[in-house]
């Protein structure tokens, strides 16, 4: 893999008492890159995310964001270290603003000082550009769920990632959602080239973002490619679509 590195997990495990979560994962990312984590439910995706931005500490291995460990360091920490990630299940602050929402990201999790860059300007660009910006005075708890998802993002991205870590933002979107949202993210990597681990159950989506996609499978990598060749992998055909192959 040419390139710098910008994440190393090296045999990254969580065991759960006598359940093995995660058992022995590795990759790496460079900068810029956008690559994919896929696998059945229970197959130690959210694990994996959660060990990486610190809500979870592994077990054993180690995590490294350009070359110093993050491993066992608090989710603040590693935030303004410069891992963002947004949620499956999206919680807003529901009594403020959009606008609001975002400046939180700004104020309290930013890897820079957010008087660097005036925040009227910060704000309204990143609105703009999660196509929010006419909703910017409405409060969360009134927004579609599809706004709720671009909210989620544009939080993350407020606290200005060098990685972009996505869980799920189509789940429960309808396909006209998810295809504007696959639009939002493609624009949001080419305008702003940074790097995205995502994990999503819409196959198709991922293939059209992810230069690479990892399969997991009870915890374990059982693939790792192309988009192409993840889908022809023999084992990831077994564990993921259940599927028997020639």
């Amino acid at each position: 893999m040419s390139g710098p590195m910008l994440l190393e997990v090296n045999e990254a495990s969580k065991a759960y008492g006598g359940l093995l979560a995660v058992g022995g994962v590795c990759f790496a990312m460079r900068e810029h890159e956008m690559v994919g984590l896929m696998g059945a439910n229970g197959a130690g995706k959210t694990t994996l995310f959660n060990m990486v931005s610190g809500a979870t500490k592994p077990t054993s291995g180690s995590i490294l964001l350009r070359g110093e460990r993050i491993d066992g360091r608090r989710p603040d920490e590693i935030c303004r270290r410069g891992v963002g990630r947004t949620y499956q299940i999206v919680r807003p602050f529901g009594g403020m603003s959009v606008e609001e929402n975002v400046i939180v990201g700004f104020r309290y999790g930013s890897r820079v000082d957010p008087l660097a860059t005036p925040l009227h300007e910060a704000v309204e660009q990143l609105l703009h550009e999660v196509g929010l910006i006419d909703q910017r005075h409405r409060l969360a708890n009134q927004l579609t769920l599809a706004a709720r998802k671009r909210l989620e993002v544009a939080r993350a991205l407020a606290t200005r990632p060098v990685l972009l870590m996505l869980d799920e933002v189509m789940a429960g979107l309808t396909p006209t959602e998810s295809a504007a949202a696959l639009a939002m993210l493609q624009a949001l990597h080419q305008r702003r080239g940074i790097a995205m681990l995502i994990v999503e159950h819409n196959l198709r989506a991922m293939m059209q973002l992810c230069e690479r996609v990892i399969a997991l499978d009870h915890g374990r990598k059982i693939g790792e490619g192309t988009p192409s060749a993840i889908i022809e992998n023999e084992a990831v055909i077994r564990a993921y679509l259940g599927a028997e192959t020639a």
